[in-house]
């Protein structure tokens, strides 16, 4: 099966997931996730149009859970990627739009030590290393 195939198949799961459970914000940030590397893997015609379906399921990410730092986390880190693409095929202002709404979430992720970021070990920083006698 080639990367094309995957990427239609994985589509087509979060799509099945999505009618399932269409309030629930893990689906939406799996579908959203799909879209963007869609998106980044084809660049073709439609590569605007995965971004900006993207970009619309992180918003709806937003809204469904909007206190999960690690949601808020993932979605900076993509828009400021979609907004990087943009800026490298000379779209300027939606790439400065795109990095300044990356900005705002960003800054709105709760740095607090979480049940969600204790999933993401990256994410969490208590300070270095303990010695424990």
């Amino acid at each position: 099966m080639c990367i094309r195939d995957r990427i239609s198949s994985y589509l087509q799961w979060c799509d099945i997931l999505l009618e399932r459970n269409p309030r629930h914000a893990d689906v939406h940030m799996f579908r959203a996730q799909a879209l963007f590397r869609s998106a980044m893997f084809l660049k073709n015609e439609s590569t605007n149009s995965l971004l900006n379906q993207s970009i619309d399921e992180w918003e709806t990410v937003l809204e469904l859970s909007p206190i999960t730092s690690s949601h808020r986390r993932a979605c900076a880190l993509t828009l400021s990627a979609i907004g990087k693409y943009y800026e490298q095929n000379g779209e300027s202002e939606r790439a400065l739009t795109l990095k300044t709404r990356a900005s705002e979430i960003n800054a709105q992720a709760c740095l607090l030590y979480t049940s969600d970021d204790a999933d993401h070990p990256h994410c969490v920083h208590l300070g270095g290393p303990r010695n424990i006698q």
